[in-house]
């Protein structure tokens, strides 16, 4: 099965800037990708950081892709700084130095993203008798040369 384009940015921040801007950590864009807290709100130890995960697929991860590839990661900390600056204002000052840009189409045993299949590129898994669930992107549906389902009369 072919994979798709994707990446992800694995950031720390000192603390949970979203909270004074009363938005929720957990965030979907077209331009950056989702993110969600990594430490799932645990509470936080001496010296430990808070981690914040974005994964991007599609457009977004080839946006993301070009800027690493025509330039250095110091580039793509600001493309991430600005498209996570529009849902949260206080990212780019909170984040820890460093975030890690994780290329997956260009790292050489992943090459893409299991999760992101290309579109349509489809699976086929078997099911009992001759059902089978086809997963196509960007629609799955259910095939069955049974009969379909009806509930039993007593």
């Amino acid at each position: 099965m072919s994979m798709g384009t994707v990446v992800k940015y694995l950031i720390q921040s000192n603390d949970r800037f979203w909270v004074d801007e009363r938005l929720a950590p957990s965030s979907g864009s077209d331009r950056s990708g989702m993110t969600w807290e990594a430490t799932d709100n645990q509470m936080r130890g001496r010296n430990q950081n808070i981690h914040i995960n974005l994964f991007a697929g599609g457009d977004s991860a080839r946006r993301a892709l070009r800027v690493f590839e025509r330039a250095d990661l110091a580039a793509v900390h600001a493309f991430y700084d600005r498209g996570l600056g529009r849902i949260y204002k206080n990212y780019a000052s909170s984040r820890a130095p460093d975030p890690r840009f994780v290329p997956w189409p260009l790292e050489r045993w992943t090459w893409g993203g299991y999760s992101c299949p290309v579109p349509g590129v489809a699976a086929i898994f078997s099911l009992p008798a001759s059902t089978s669930v086809c997963l196509s992107s960007p629609t799955w549906r259910v095939r069955s040369n049974l009969a379909p389902w009806s509930p039993r009369k007593s």
